[in-house]
């Protein structure tokens, strides 16, 4: 049986003159397989890789990640383990905002996501989609 996952995505900006309201969704019917999680980031100044379970980096179809408390800065196609800042961050998500990012599924050799925190403590969750 092939599961299901549906990504939405919502924007309205009204106020402004012109309102602009944006949705858009899209429902992938492969195979899928799903990771979720909680991570407390301890150390900052050290990056972590996004935990995938038993999805292969080469079979990830995109991942969410929601700061859940403080700054989580992510990079794309890494596995170096660094410091992460506002200067060299690709994405930075500041406390309540998320974000899902779609990988190109024609690139087999992407690196993964690379996450570091502004302060030790920090928080994120994430839910990670792909092929089995």
């Amino acid at each position: 049986m092939a599961g299901i996952c549906t990504v939405a995505i919502n924007m309205k900006v009204t106020g402004i003159g012109d309102d602009i309201d944006v949705a858009n969704s899209q429902v992938m019917t492969v195979p899928v397989e799903v990771t979720k999680g909680y991570s407390i980031v301890t150390t900052k100044a050290t990056s972590q890789a996004l935990p995938l379970g038993d999805i292969a980096i080469a079979k990830v179809y995109g991942a969410y990640i929601k700061a859940e408390v403080g700054v989580i800065y992510i990079k794309i196609d890494s596995s170096t383990v660094e410091a992460i800042t506002s200067a060299n961050a690709h994405l930075i998500l500041n406390e309540g905002e998320s974000a899902y990012m779609p990988m190109n599924g024609a690139i087999t050799s992407h690196s993964g996501f690379m996450i570091d925190v502004g302060t030790s403590l920090d928080a994120y969750s994430y839910v990670v989609v792909g092929s089995a």
